[in-house]
């Protein structure tokens, strides 16, 4: 009569006995070790038989038993199987040699099994594997088709020794007279604890899998009780132990389980999944975040059989929580570290908890723009900075505070980028877009110094809101910021300027970033009346669309009036209205647009300027012109213009390429109309400027040269050149001179310093004056001599000269030239030498030659007047 064998192997390894796990199934019921798919296995005639009564069309039935290995001891498996048919995919069997976890249907697990057959036809063969949670590896296969024929007869050893090799050795006669097949070497798993079959079986196979005469060979007898390892907490009403070895059914008793601090008893108890080694125990009271409590845990029983005794385990109670908007600020940005100040050579973003919530980052996103990039697994607690960076500058960041590398951290423009957080779900955390003007100091927004936050008192994409870092390093990673609490500006918001996108839209463009709260079309109103239908702050909230309910007359300047009350984004509130105009424009055609002012030799450190006049009547559009140098063939010839800006009547507008340079270096009268756009190159010498509309027609063109500036300037450094008449041609050196001194040497969106109205005095002279008085003090006023000449017919020859009234030669204004036939030419009270003339009276003698031969001779006097000493 056969025995259920288990041979105890007399010495100690670890605390633990060797012996043999051994079944024959001599036994007329099934032995209580196995679990699994108990009621569908039978003992017939001695073998273990599948036995499922109702199986479907595809079936799966797994038997195990508790046969913990190790490799601390050379080990051996073996048993024989019939299988009453030829193996296929959907009929194989499978033996499960060690296994972390229950082998049970659709659980990952890790170890090694036995695949017997189930490849197709002549190459099923007996095949180990290495089980990698839910992926698998195969580590040696027996003879192609050995076991591809009904009935399949299999006597199976296989061995493993301390080092990790395996051998399979097999009998295809189904006996033990092993011949050695092949061999292999792994070491992966050096422990295990379950042994198990798995029939994989269409209806028709339910009975036709046979075992028999297993052994594992040591098993490792556990003789040592369970211990607890480490609590952490789940949920609210819930913590995780974790166990250094799986447990038995008994351990799950709530009453093994006592919290201090007012929790009690356990309510519950599970296994976490099929990880035996660890308990979900739920309490019926609420946890209290970063409140420390004590675990009495008891009566914890292993698979042996062991039980612990009472431990004590001490723990905080901590739960992280994800993100929600408004739990996360950024509050440094660093996108621009060279020159290299004081911090390490590397970009980074700062992010604030500003919860009383430890938040948990793992799944959360960070991207400006691109791929977003994900945090790795940490718990941000409250009211902590980090330093969100590059892998490789981890360490020296976090020499400052809290650090961690980001694989792959998106790069950060320096000019300015959109910043993005995000929760796992896509939740947006954080947005902001910022730009280098959020420094407010041209220096440290060079380089080496980092954007800092003010606070939380203002929202935190909102540039008033920020400003350089000014500590000693250039920035402050993981601390706290070096302008913390320090007093944003208090301007209040105001109107820049009006567009008439068509007859029913009007965009209004501000100066500042508004709050997203204000009901806009309670703020504004149109002069002549027009209703509006329903406005729109855009996603910059610099502008607002205003959507009209009647539409716009043709060529009708309207008033835009915004009413006190509106608010930037740190709640700074306006008491006075704003105004602009706007009204349906044209393209420019020849006449509509004139070049009034030009500075092409800027400051060391400063920009070009082209300023444009509007002589009227029509309203024009500055879409889609043209600005060109025609006198270069390298550097930039032409640039077009982009933006949405009407230019009115008897108006000016400025095209710089850095509106904030000019801004600092002049007077700008009227900031809404300095836009912003790249310039043809201006070289500081001579140069041409020609403005074309979007058809390509010229509008207007100069060929300029800086002898046209005044003869006495010390440094022609940064003054622009003057148009003085609208009305005369451009291209005629004496309607342009040098800016007064008395404004700034520029008057960029504002009437020109050295502008000339009215008509000169009328009579029969060939020469005129508009004015017989001048003061060439560079004040602004008056400070040339206009001279005017026309001639009645083309031909004419002529020479100019200056006298003082000692008869002595001052100044030659020009050579003996052919005249056009009307002309002006200018005097800035510069001698021939170079000198500045005296206060006194002068005259100008001119010798005019006809195409008849005949000469005219004329005497004017005038004045240079200035200030007495």
């Amino acid at each position: 009569m056969k025995a259920t064998i288990f041979f105890i192997v007399l010495h100690l390894l670890s605390g633990s006995l060797l012996a043999q796990f051994a079944d024959d199934f001599s036994s007329p019921a099934l032995a209580t070790h196995w679990q699994g798919d108990v009621d569908k296995f039978t003992i017939t005639d001695g073998r273990l038989q599948l036995n499922d009564s109702s199986p479907a069309s595809s079936n799966t039935s797994t038997l195990y038993a508790l046969a913990p290995v190790s490799m601390t001891e050379a080990t051996s498996w073996r048993l024989q199987l019939q299988n009453d048919f030829a193996p296929s995919t959907s009929n194989f069997t499978t033996i499960y040699l060690s296994t972390n976890v229950p082998p049970l249907p659709g659980t990952s697990f890790n170890g090694y099994f036995l695949k017997i057959g189930g490849i197709s036809g002549a190459e099923d063969a007996v095949q180990l594997y290495r089980q990698d949670g839910a992926s698998s590896e195969l580590l040696l296969s027996g003879a192609a088709g050995s076991v591809a024929n009904e009935p399949v007869l299999l006597g199976v050893q296989i061995t493993r020794t301390t080092a990790g090799e395996w051998q399979l050795e097999t009998d295809y006669a189904g006996g033990e007279d092993y011949d050695l097949e092949v061999s292999t070497t792994d070491a992966t798993y050096p422990t295990g604890l379950y042994f198990g079959f798995g029939c994989r079986y269409s209806s028709s196979r339910n009975m036709a899998f046979f075992f028999d005469n297993v052994v594992v060979d040591p098993i490792v007898v556990d003789t040592d009780a369970p211990a607890a390892l480490s609590v952490s907490p789940l949920s609210p009403q819930s913590i995780v132990i974790t166990c250094n070895e799986p447990l038995g059914d008994a351990s799950l008793d709530p009453a093994n389980f006592l919290v201090d601090n007012g929790i009690g008893v356990a309510q519950n108890v599970t296994f976490d999944g099929v990880d035996r080694s660890r308990l979900v125990v739920n309490f019926s009271t609420v946890f209290t975040n970063f409140s420390s409590y004590s675990l009495l845990v008891s009566g914890l029983s292993d698979i042996a059989g062991n039980v612990s005794l009472t431990q004590e385990l001490p723990f905080q109670f901590l739960l992280p929580e994800l993100p929600v908007p408004g739990d996360l600020w950024i509050t440094e940005i660093f996108p621009d570290p060279t020159p290299v100040v004081g911090l390490p050579d590397a970009e980074y973003v700062e992010i604030l908890n500003t919860s009383n919530k430890p938040l948990q980052l793992g799944g959360v996103t960070i991207s400006t723009g691109s791929t977003p990039r994900a945090l790795p697994d940490i718990v941000l607690l409250p009211q902590t900075y980090l330093t969100l960076c590059p892998t490789d500058a981890e360490a020296d960041l976090g020499v400052n505070g809290l650090a961690v590398g980001v694989p792959s951290f998106p790069a950060l423009t320096n000019g300015g980028d959109d910043l993005l957080l995000a929760a796992a779900d896509g939740t947006v955390l954080v947005s902001l877009v910022y730009d280098a003007s959020w420094f407010r100091d041209d220096l440290r927004a060079a380089g080496g110094y980092s954007l800092e936050l003010i606070g939380l008192d203002a929202p935190n994409d909102c540039p008033g809101n920020w400003g350089a870092s000014l500590a000693q390093a250039g920035g402050t990673p993981g601390q706290q910021n070096a302008i913390w609490g320090q007093s944003t500006e208090t301007a209040p918001p105001s109107l820049l300027r009006a567009f008439a996108n068509d007859a029913t839209t009007i965009t209004l463009t501000f100066d500042d970033v508004l709050d997203s709260s204000l009901e806009w079309i309670d703020f504004v109103q149109l002069s002549p009346a027009v209703t509006i239908g329903d406005a729109l702050l855009h996603a910059d909230r610099q502008s607002v669309t205003l959507f009209l309910s009647t539409p716009l007359a043709e060529n009708v300047v309207y008033e835009v009036r915004v009413l006190p009350g509106i608010r930037d984004c740190l709640g700074n509130n306006s008491s006075e209205a704003s105004t602009a105009f706007v009204g349906l424009a044209v393209s420019p055609q020849p006449g509509d647009l004139i070049i009034n002012e030009l500075l092409f030799n800027p400051f060391t450190g400063g920009v070009d300027f082209v300023e444009l006049y509007n002589p009227g009547p029509r309203l024009v559009s500055l879409s889609g012109l043209r600005l060109r140098n025609n006198a270069i063939t390298s550097g930039t010839v032409g640039t077009v213009v982009e933006q949405d800006f009407v230019v009115l009547p008897d108006s000016w507008v400025v095209l710089t390429p850095d509106p904030a340079n000019i801004l600092s270096n002049y007077t700008v009268p009227h900031p809404a109309n300095l836009l912003e756009n790249e310039l043809p190159s201006l070289p500081d010498d001579e140069g041409n400027l020609t403005i074309l509309n979007a058809a390509f027609e010229v509008l207007d063109s100069l060929n300029y040269t800086d002898d046209w500036h005044n003869a006495l300037l010390s440094d022609k450094n940064g003054v622009s050149l003057e148009r003085l008449r609208p009305d005369q041609a451009s291209q005629n050196e004496g309607n342009w001179h040098s800016a007064a001194s008395s404004v700034g040497y520029a008057t960029p969106t504002g009437q020109n310093s050295q502008f000339r109205d009215g008509q000169p005095e009328t009579g029969a002279d060939f020469l005129r004056f508009q004015r017989a008085t001048f003061s060439p003090d560079g004040d602004g006023f008056e400070d040339v001599l206009e001279v005017f000449y026309e001639t009645p017919n083309a031909g004419y020859v002529g020479q100019f000269y200056i006298f003082d009234t000692q008869g002595r030669l001052i100044y030659t204004p020009n050579r003996l030239a052919l005249l056009p036939g009307t002309g002006t030419f200018l005097w800035d009270g510069v001698t021939n030498e170079s000198k500045r003339a005296p206060i006194g009276i002068y005259i100008l003698f001119a010798e005019i030659f006809t195409p008849e031969g005949d000469v005219i001779r004329e005497k004017h006097p005038f004045v240079v007047a200035g200030k007495l000493d």
